[in-house]
């Protein structure tokens, strides 16, 4: 799948694959 940016603990973490829906959904939260 496509590529997935997610802030965790003020870290920004780029993911891929099934974890690129986390990681848009923990960067919605934290925007």
């Amino acid at each position: 799948m496509g590529w997935g940016r997610g802030r965790l603990d003020g870290k920004v973490v780029i993911v891929t694959g099934a974890g690129a829906g986390i990681g848009r959904g923990v960067a919605e939260l934290c925007a």
